[in-house]
């Protein structure tokens, strides 16, 4: 797998969220708490799990209460694959 960027995960994560939402891209802000785009919890599994998949990691469903904007969690999965590799 090529290096992943923290801009590369802010955006993936951000067409996700608008993805299950509706909301548009450019209108999810990265420091807004994840819980207010309204997600619920079969969305917050179906992005972690897609997640999951891109970054080869295993990622709990409370990801997003652990780590409530896509600044934090962003930051937090950097560092999980630069530990990883």
């Amino acid at each position: 797998m090529q290096k992943v960027t923290k801009e590369y995960l802010v955006e993936w994560i951000k067409k996700e969220i608008s993805h299950e939402t509706g909301i548009e891209v450019p209108l999810v802000d990265v420091h807004t708490e994840l819980i207010n785009f309204r997600i619920d919890s079969i969305q917050t599994g179906a992005i972690l799990q897609k997640l999951e998949k891109v970054l080869n990691l295993e990622l709990g469903i409370l990801m997003f209460w652990d780590y409530p904007t896509i600044d934090k969690l962003t930051d937090y999965l950097i560092e999980e694959i630069n530990k990883k590799s």
